[in-house]
């Protein structure tokens, strides 16, 4: 498990890793980034072995049940994620998130774009399989 700062990732299975997001508002962590993935976060993302280990099958499970407020700069690097992890023929999935946030999301068009589920280990599982 490592944790850089924002995040920690985890592997609970093997095909599939675990971002738990640790702060509410993550603002700082994206501030000023152009483009998207110079940003502090993706970059914590990329070193925590997520994104550049990736292979065909595997899974990524983006836990936001502690982000309580969702910037467009974090809906352009949920984007930007979903891209690369396309890319690797990899999936990914949103899990936890709060109703606000939830609502948000939504309201982006983020429910048609990415596979989002109610908890951690139902999208491990489907992860998984």
């Amino acid at each position: 498990m490592t944790s850089p700062g924002n995040i920690v990732v985890d592997r609970p299975h093997p095909r599939v890793r675990v971002v738990r997001f640790l702060r509410p508002d993550l603002r700082n962590a994206l501030y000023d980034a152009e483009p998207i993935t110079e940003a502090a976060l993706y970059q914590e993302i990329r070193k925590g072995a997520v994104l550049s280990e990736l292979t065909p099958d595997d899974s990524v499970v983006l836990n936001l049940g502690l982000v309580e407020w969702l910037p467009s700069m974090f809906f352009r690097l949920l984007m930007e994620m979903r891209a690369e992890i396309a890319r690797r023929n990899a999936r990914l999935f949103l899990c936890g998130l709060q109703p606000s946030v939830k609502e948000v999301f939504e309201l982006m068009g983020g429910n048609r774009l990415f596979e989002i589920r109610t908890s951690e280990q139902r999208a491990i599982t489907d992860g998984a399989t």
